[in-house]
C-alpha cells in the first residue's frame, strides 16, 4: 500500500471557507477518483494548515487515479479553479505503513466509493494529532505509524492519533513536532 500524507497552507481565515466549499462540492467529486482516508484541519502547532491523506494499492494506482481526477471536468473547471486559489501552498509526502490499528484497516477498507457530507457541524467531536520525528512507542490513541518514502525528510517518522475529547498526556521530547488537529466531520478517520 502506498499512503499519501498532503498538507495544503492558507492564509488566516481561507482554511474554513476552503472546507466549507469542499464539503458541499468537492468531496464527492474528489472521492468519484480518489480513495481518501483523513481531512483534518490543524488547532494547535502550524496553524492555517489542512492535511489530508489518501491510499492507494501502489504508484501505478495513483496515476491512475489522478488521471482519471484530471479528466473530470466538474473537478478541473468547477470546483478546483476557485478552492486552489485559497490554497498558498502544497506538500505531498509518500509513506510507508510501520503500525496500523483496526480503525485504519477499517478505513483503508471503505476507502473508494463517492463520499457526501453528513449534515450538520464541519467538525467531528474529539481531537487527532499528527507527530512528526520521533522514535518512541505510537502515542495512546495511535492509529497508524508511517516512515516517509518520497517528500521532505525521508525516514521521518509520522504518527496519526485520536482521541474522544483532550489528549492523554503525551511523552515529552518524543517528537520534533506534533499538531492538534480537528478532525472534518466528512472524514473516515
Amino acid at each position: 500500500m502506498l499512503y499519501e500524507w498532503r498538507t495544503y497552507s492558507f492564509r488566516p481565515g481561507q482554511a474554513v471557507r476552503y472546507l466549507e466549499a469542499f464539503r458541499k462540492e468537492g468531496l464527492p467529486l474528489v472521492t468519484r477518483h480518489l480513495p481518501m482516508l483523513g481531512y483534518w484541519l490543524t488547532d494547535a502547532g502550524r496553524l492555517n494548515l489542512l492535511h489530508h491523506l489518501w491510499v492507494y494499492r501502489d504508484l501505478d494506482d495513483r496515476a491512475a487515479c489522478r488521471m482519471t481526477l484530471g479528466a473530470d471536468t466538474e473537478w478541473v473547471s468547477g470546483f478546483w479553479p476557485g478552492a486552489a486559489a485559497m490554497v498558498e501552498a502544497q506538500e505531498t509526502w509518500f509513506l510507508s505503513l510501520e503500525t496500523g490499528s483496526p480503525e485504519l484497516e477499517a478505513a483503508v477498507a471503505g476507502a473508494r466509493g463517492v463520499r457526501e457530507a453528513p449534515p450538520g457541524e464541519l467538525f467531528a467531536p474529539g481531537m487527532a494529532m499528527v507527530e512528526f520525528g520521533g522514535t518512541g512507542e505510537p502515542l495512546a490513541g495511535s492509529v497508524a505509524t508511517w516512515r516517509v518514502v518520497a517528500g521532505e525528510r525521508p525516514g521521518t517518522r509520522v504518527g496519526l492519533a485520536r482521541w474522544p475529547g483532550l489528549p492523554p498526556s503525551l511523552p515529552e521530547g518524543s517528537a520534533e513536532r506534533r499538531e492538534m488537529m480537528r478532525t472534518c466531520a466528512f472524514s473516515p478517520l
